[in-house]
């Protein structure tokens, strides 16, 4: 990351909770607990989007986790990528040069 961007722990969405945290907020990764009413949800919505298609602006970065317990993994390469108008990396950083490349 650039030296003027970080990461920091979210420790609730309450009011005071998110007053602590420095702004401005390129991103927030959302950590939860999967279940089992989520798999059903999932793949419901797979389903509706295969058999009816989606529509997704191409200014959206996506990339597919194809192997398991690489969640956090893909949840910062997508905020990272979707967040270049805010967070620019160096030509020659390894991020962009991986952002660049997919």
């Amino acid at each position: 990351l650039p030296a003027n961007w970080s990461f920091v722990d979210v420790l609730g969405l309450d009011p005071e909770f998110l007053a602590m945290v420095p702004s401005p907020v390129a991103a927030v990764l959302l950590l939860f607990p999967v279940s089992g009413n989520y798999e059903n949800f999932v793949k419901q919505r797979s389903h509706e989007i295969e058999s009816g298609g989606q529509v997704v602006s191409d200014k959206v970065f996506f990339m597919k986790q194809t192997i398991k317990n690489a969640c956090g993994a893909m949840a910062l390469l997508h905020s990272l990528a979707n967040s270049l108008d805010q967070v620019p990396f160096e030509e020659d950083s390894l991020v962009k040069k991986f952002l660049d490349a997919t």
